[in-house]
């Protein structure tokens, strides 16, 4: 599938961590994540999945123990997860299970963003070069041009702005996935 750029945006605060907690409860209710295997919708069917011995060809005989036990090393954690996420009424523990599930591969959200430690704001200087000023007013078009300053997978960048009906929000625009 590739890796994904997203948007996420919520009204600002004086605590990025609270923002950022804003931002993913807003993704997980709204569903603005990839759920491919369905552990939304189909937790029995992804538990039996994550279970699943691999079959392997005959032409792979003698590389079977290892590719079993690499199934074994990739399943495992997954499936501590989907317990975590169907044991909990937590949303916070309840998020953070379902980013565990998907490991690397992630949902291509801000649901793959662990902590603020993930997160760089968008520097100063960044901010009066492509807006003309240190607070902009933009539009929602207008944060996908800070993708190009996201320097890693499962990382974003932050910003403080005016919306164009002059609310102050927090945008964060990340890369994920895949």
């Amino acid at each position: 599938m590739g890796a994904s750029g997203w948007i996420s945006i919520v009204e600002a605060c004086d605590d990025l961590e609270v923002a950022l907690l804003r931002a993913k409860s807003d993704a997980f209710d709204q569903r603005a994540f990839e759920d491919r295997w369905g552990v939304i919708d189909r937790p029995d069917e992804v538990r039996t999945l994550l279970l699943q011995t691999p079959q392997v060809p005959p032409e792979l005989a003698e590389d079977q123990a290892a590719i079993i036990a690499s199934h074994i090393e990739w399943s495992s954690p997954r499936l501590v997860a989907l317990e975590d996420f169907l044991c909990t009424q937590d949303l916070v523990t309840k998020m953070d299970a379902l980013r565990r599930v998907y490991g690397f591969e992630g949902t291509h959200s801000i649901l793959d963003i662990e902590s603020v430690q993930d997160l760089q704001e968008v520097a100063l200087e960044e901010r009066i070069k492509r807006f003309g000023e240190t607070v902009p007013v933009l539009g929602r078009s207008q944060l996908t041009e800070l993708l190009a300053l996201v320097e890693a997978r499962g990382t974003a960048v932050w910003l403080r702005y005016i919306d164009s009906s002059g609310a102050a929000k927090i945008g964060f625009v990340g890369v994920s996935g895949d």
